[in-house]
């Protein structure tokens, strides 16, 4: 039996029951959670949470990696610029690169998924939505594998070391938005097609 799509209102108190009941359902698709203009998702396979990601720059993967110091700047930037030109996913870059290694990009993905729930539980009113037939990356080289009971268990204890206006360390939002992937883009373009670009001939 096909499983159907929910949305609704809740609670983040009762964020723990929608985990839970994806969980035992063994859901697979992408759970959005909108708190104001903020959107989190989280990919899940079998009822485990397998990749979480934001709407908001500073609460993705490659900023969570800069804030944390784990690669350069100009390494994660270039693996962004990579994944945008070749259609591949981010972790998949930065692994074939060699800039990180899997149990690396498991950790902080993991560190980040219980963050941005962390940061959901502080919240008054959550949207969410689950689509079952979202196209979730399955049998990536970076798989969280995360158990929902124990996302929410972490992120329940992070939420309550934390005062309420504490949203943690963030990244410039400039830092890994467009402005600074645009030059980058042009040169890792040229490196692999063979072609120098002038970015203002197509400015």
């Amino acid at each position: 039996m096909a499983m159907l799509a929910l949305s609704g209102t809740l609670d983040p108190l009762h964020l723990n029951d929608l985990l839970e009941w994806l969980h035992m359902t063994r859901a697979t698709g992408r759970l959005f959670l909108s708190t104001g203009a903020v959107t989190r998702t989280f990919d899940l396979s079998g009822g485990k949470v397998i990749f979480a990601s934001s709407s908001r720059a500073a609460e993705r993967l490659a900023s969570w990696l800069l804030r944390k110091r784990v690669a350069s700047r100009q390494a994660l930037l270039k693996s962004l610029a990579i994944s945008q030109i070749q259609g591949e996913p981010f972790t998949t870059v930065v692994l074939r690169d060699g800039y990180l290694t899997r149990e690396d990009l498991v950790s902080a993905g993991t560190a980040l998924a219980v963050a941005l729930v962390s940061r959901i539980l502080k919240e008054q009113r959550v949207l969410f939505r689950f689509d079952p037939s979202y196209p979730v990356r399955r049998g990536e080289p970076v798989n969280l594998e995360l158990a929902c009971s124990q996302l929410i268990m972490e992120a329940a204890v992070s939420a309550d070391s934390r005062p309420p206006t504490d949203h943690g360390e963030t990244v410039p939002m400039a830092s890994l938005e467009p402005p600074s992937l645009e030059a980058l883009f042009w040169e890792v373009m040229a490196g692999l097609s063979g072609i120098t670009v002038d970015p203002s001939e197509v400015a």
